[in-house]
């Protein structure tokens, strides 16, 4: 191994351990957050709770916010990842594809649930349209019928 190699398989090593492992612990850490406001959620939905819901919407954001930090702060060894990755030895791409396969299966896991989740709002959102439609047919019959009222002539006969 040359002096060079060794360098960068030191530098590689260093930046997994300093950088991306914790990196990848803490997106799964806020993944595990996401994936528990599903069930709240759907509950808020259900209960038709629109005020509770864009506020537990507006917490889920504040923690979509730091998955994103956490992505962006990564950016440049994803710019050089074969670089990166072929600095590692054998164990730490095997700890390394570990981490990455469960990070990926806990934002699939979200993913999975965002889309349920949406399909109920979606249900509720149709719902309630329906009901307006049939307040609005509603209230059109209501006048219709309202205009019936018995006229009081305003011409009489009279006989003088």
């Amino acid at each position: 191994m040359t002096d060079e190699t060794a360098g960068h398989r030191r530098e590689s090593t260093a930046l997994l351990h300093e950088r991306v492992m914790p990196a990848l612990e803490r997106q799964a850490a806020l993944y595990d957050e996401l994936a528990a406001f599903g069930p709240k959620q759907d509950e808020l939905i259900a209960q038709g709770e629109g005020d509770e819901l864009l506020r537990l919407m507006a917490e889920r954001q504040h923690v979509v916010d730091q998955l994103v930090e956490v992505h962006q702060g990564l950016e440049d060894v994803r710019e050089d990842w074969q670089v990166f990755v072929g600095g590692l030895d054998e164990g730490d791409r095997a700890e390394l594809g570990k981490r990455l396969d469960a990070v990926k299966a806990l934002a699939g896991r979200v993913h999975e649930q965002d889309s349920r989740t949406r399909a109920t709002l979606d249900g509720a959102k149709d719902r309630v349209q329906s009901d307006l439609t049939d307040l609005g047919r509603g209230k059109g019959a209501m006048r219709a019928y309202a205009g019936a009222t018995a006229r009081v002539p305003i011409h009489q006969d009279r006989e003088a």
